[in-house]
């Protein structure tokens, strides 16, 4: 009986490690590539392509939206989310966009204008 509840002990206990380091691996996500993007926003969908270059943390890029033209992207990876800045119309404008990261998947809101976000591995 004791060798039973001693190895179900030790599987228990190795299970719920695996879940902690899984959990609270504080491993940083991987995004630099390209990426599909859609925004909604009151004004209805706006899509374009987002390139992204990592270095540790730290975001840059560029994103190219439809009828909007071009606009270099910074940002930071804190584990799982994300938070990019898409400088519009020369500076004039940013685009904040936080947001979480799921596998080739990110979404979240965008401020100003107050909206979602979608972009999609390619």
């Amino acid at each position: 009986m004791r060798p039973l509840v001693t190895s179900i002990f030790a599987i228990v206990l190795g299970a719920a490690s695996c879940l902690a380091q899984d959990h609270h691996s504080g491993e940083t996500a991987k995004i630099a590539g390209a990426w599909q993007l859609s925004f909604e926003t009151p004004h209805g969908t706006v899509k374009g392509a987002l390139k992204l270059e990592q270095d540790g943390a730290s975001l840059k890029g560029n994103c190219d939206l439809e009828g909007m033209g071009s606009a270099p992207v910074t940002g930071k990876v804190d584990g799982h989310n994300v938070t990019l800045n898409l400088a519009m119309h020369g500076g004039e404008m940013t685009i904040t966009m936080n947001g979480a990261i799921e596998h080739d998947k990110m979404s979240g809101t965008t401020t100003p204008p107050s909206g979602t976000w979608t972009a999609t591995r390619q």
